[in-house]
């Protein structure tokens, strides 16, 4: 980024547990001047106090450990608004599962500790974090990224220029111990040793006399002509290393999800599937399942704890309000890990357009689920040749609702309509030249295509599904009819294993 493109006002804020507290240091070390947990009220005074103060870039991180007065974060971004004062609003998530886990591994106490343990206190968090995500400037996704890859892409991404490896160098004793922190020992006592010259005795590294002593030795300069290439060299490669989020593999974890449409015929029967779903080997492929609305709750509480997500089938673009028969992200928050939205037969059956579909993403990814997008074309734009340009322009369209860029946990599910229930499945060089016209389009939106995982949909049968496994660029199924008979699913996913 160009040093006259950097926001002066940086507002951190998101889910505790996503990395706000690692993108205040990495903001400190990009030269701006930072304050952890501020009231979010206190926003206009602390700016003007920092700009006396000399500060021309200031990050202020807001959350809801300000309790009661975080409820006041959209009026003083208004009021900064105002004064003339534009903030940048960068909201940090993490998936469910990789919150709860860091949780585990801290034992921290939840801002907004909620009876029954943390996952109710991240549900209420997503709840009243909505309008912080729905105006934020960018969202970054933490769920695949170590410390050093987000301080990467915060300098990347905020900073006037490349990252440069930050290199400490320090002396010591053996007989004091190895210095815990270090990366990198040498031993340099073929070095003449100022210890042994009276004069410079007294002295420290630190004193002229002694440094010149040390540098003009001949062991030394040989030394340092081997030492600081190999820094550089390591430089280089650091910054070249492909990061998770930008390689194709390495971080898209497979997903397999069952999509139970309009079955089992009764709830007893949904909590049973699920159950049975839930007992299957465990696999590298992460495992879902979409049931029917009235079995979200049931289904919930009866893999609660097991490693098996749940989805809802479709969320309605509004939070509330006169929508007899509809259920809201809202809603389904606390029971679902995440909603499909644009499914062909949601389109089909109830008329969702793009522009619904783009609404019901925005709400979904404003309420914190992962949503399943499902594009496809139908048989006759499949005949003319035209499938790539229709998932495409399906794409562009579905997205059109989102902040640029910002499109959470999303998760793409191809699905060629002409294919869907008909026993006829397409290619896996179909659905690999359909997953590439995706991502081409996912990068137009200014969004990490390598990070986002597309599914194949389609008549997946564990016959067929052998060919889309094995397909470069799917990353898992989106499974309809198949999906209700336990063995065949678990077949299914372990074809993606």
């Amino acid at each position: 980024m160009a040093e006259s493109d950097r926001p002066d006002l940086v507002v951190v804020t998101g889910l505790s547990g996503s990395g706000k507290s690692q993108a205040v240091k990495a903001f400190e070390d990009l030269g701006y001047y930072t304050l952890d947990n501020l009231p979010p009220a206190l926003m206009p005074q602390a700016l003007d106090i920092s700009r006396k103060g000399g500060h021309e870039r200031v990050a202020f991180v807001i959350d809801a450990r300000s309790g009661a007065l975080f409820a006041e974060a959209s009026a003083a971004l208004d009021t900064l608004a105002r004064n003339g004062t534009k903030a940048h609003v960068l909201f940090f998530d993490a998936s469910d599962e990789v919150l709860l886990r860091r949780y585990s591994e801290t034992r921290h106490r939840h801002p907004l500790e909620q009876s029954g343990g943390v996952q109710p206190s991240i549900d209420e968090e997503r709840r009243v974090l909505v309008d912080l995500r729905e105006r934020a400037d960018r969202v970054i996704d933490t769920t695949y990224l170590t410390v050093k890859d987000l301080r990467d892409t915060l300098h990347s991404l905020y900073g006037a220029g490349p990252s440069g490896m930050l290199v400490h160098v320090t002396s010591f004793g053996y007989r004091y111990g190895l210095p815990p922190a270090a990366d990198l020992v040498f031993d340099v006592r073929f070095m003449d040793n100022p210890f042994y010259i009276p004069e410079l005795r007294p002295l420290t590294g630190s004193d002229p006399p002694v440094r010149e002593y040390v540098l003009r030795h001949p062991a030394t300069n040989a030394f340092l002509g081997h030492v600081v290439p190999l820094l550089r060299f390591a430089d280089r490669g650091r910054a070249s290393r492909p990061r998770p989020g930008r390689s194709d593999h390495l971080v898209r974890a497979r997903l397999v999800v069952g999509n139970w449409k309009m079955n089992p015929p009764t709830i007893e029967d949904a909590v049973e599937l699920a159950r049975a779903v839930a007992a299957l080997p465990r696999s590298s492929a992460k495992l879902g399942i979409a049931p029917p609305a009235v079995a979200l709750a049931a289904v919930a509480d009866a893999v609660r704890g097991r490693d098996l997500a749940v989805f809802a089938q479709d969320v309605h673009w509004e939070e509330k309000g006169a929508f007899t028969g509809q259920i809201s992200a809202t809603m389904v928050r606390g029971l679902a890990e995440g909603a499909i939205v644009g499914h062909s037969e949601v389109r089909r059956d109830q008329g969702d357009d793009d522009v619904r579909v783009a609404r019901k993403l925005a709400r979904a990814v404003a309420a914190g689920l992962r949503p399943i997008l499902c594009v496809g074309e139908s048989e006759a734009e499949f005949v003319a040749g035209e499938s790539t340009n229709v998932v495409a322009r399906q794409i562009s369209a579905d997205l059109a609702a989102l902040v640029r860029g910002s499109v959470g946990r999303l998760v793409v599910a191809y699905e060629p309509i002409w294919a869907i229930g008909t026993g006829r499945p397409a290619t896996g060089a179909h659905a690999t030249a359909a997953a590439r016209a995706i991502r081409t389009a996912l990068r137009g939106m200014d969004v990490d295509a390598d990070a986002v995982p597309v599914l194949y949909g389609g008549s997946v049968s564990a016959k067929s599904v052998v060919e889309f496994a094995r397909a470069d660029g799917i990353d898992g199924a989106l499974v309809g009819g198949a999906s209700l008979d336990p063995d065949e699913f678990g077949a299914i996913v372990r074809a993606f294993t």
